[in-house]
């Protein structure tokens, strides 16, 4: 569970596995599954929490490019620094 913040840079999550229930101040509470990708713009206040065993990317947009491989996935990325948790 990550309780109520917010990133000084954009940031994305990508759903590898299981589910993400993300809730976005001022907008409303999603569930996003696997094969799900979200956006919040910088200072987008929001909170998640995972009931179960969830394969999520987080990326914040920073100066960084280059390819991923997780497990049987693969990943272009460009201008992203990524957090994975499993």
């Amino acid at each position: 569970f990550y309780s109520l913040h917010k990133h000084s840079e954009d940031q994305s999550h990508w759903i590898i596995s299981g589910a993400l229930e993300l809730t976005v101040e001022k907008s409303g509470t999603y569930v996003l599954r696997a094969g799900d990708r979200d956006f919040l713009p910088a200072k987008t206040y929001h909170s998640a929490c995972s009931r179960q065993r969830t394969g999520c990317l987080s990326g914040w947009r920073k100066n960084i490019s280059g390819e991923l491989q997780v497990k049987n996935y693969k990943l272009q990325i460009t201008n992203f620094k990524l957090k994975i948790e499993f």
